[in-house]
């Protein structure tokens, strides 16, 4: 068995006993810009420490959200598994690596989550197969500081995706501070061009130098 699939067979004890009133649900993002949400994801790669050390996530189902807590953070989310390691996250992955490098005094929180699977992880029959080609591609992307999570793709019923107001065939990326909104981006697929990531980047090192 793998690590994935005993963490889908936990998943699924977890769900079959978790009331129905957990799926009640928010579905669009607050209006006072606050995050709106949690938001789990299956973590695929995690640098940001070493892989033995028990802080290490991959692997693991986790909450990235709440793990950066107020501090600043960059989330992106694609609705799309990642195509290479020149794809236009991957660009932007790298660009947030430095940031990241640079501001680790800051303690800037930087992640991705590819929210592309049928059903939650636990219950993806397909889940292993996509987290195995996210975390080739995150090997070849090596992204340091931004942790790279795999989750369940929007469907406009239930779940984080719906949450955080994500929509299919999209990229979208929140940069936010003591859990405030501070600018967002809901770009098409082919969306996150260039000047969209020097955007991005513009706006977390803004962010950083107000902090």
């Amino acid at each position: 068995m793998t690590i994935g699939q005993f963490v889908r067979v936990i998943g699924v004890l977890v769900v079959a006993v978790a009331p129905a009133v957990a799926q009640q649900i928010e579905s669009k993002p607050k209006a006072d810009g606050m995050i709106p949400a949690t938001y789990r994801s299956y973590i695929v790669f995690d640098q940001r420490t070493d892989a033995k050390s028990p802080q290490n996530r991959t692997g693991k189902l986790h909450d990235l959200v709440t793990e950066n807590n107020l501090n600043p953070v960059v989330a992106v989310f694609a609705t799309k598994l990642p195509t290479g390691a020149d794809d236009p996250v991957a660009k932007l992955v790298k660009r947030l690596k430095d940031v990241h490098a640079a501001h680790q005094a800051d303690e800037l929180g930087a992640f991705v989550i590819f929210a592309a699977l049928d059903r939650d992880y636990v219950a993806d029959a397909k889940a292993d197969a996509a987290a195995e080609a996210v975390q080739a591609w995150a090997g070849s992307v090596q992204p340091g500081g931004v942790a790279v999570g795999l989750a369940k793709k929007p469907d406009g019923k239930e779940g984080d995706a719906l949450t955080w107001g994500l929509a299919p065939d999209t990229t979208t990326v929140i940069v936010y501070n003591r859990m405030k909104q501070v600018k967002r981006w809901d770009l098409p697929a082919d969306g996150l061009t260039d000047s969209a990531i020097d955007a991005v980047i513009a706006e977390a090192n803004g962010m950083l130098k107000k902090k």
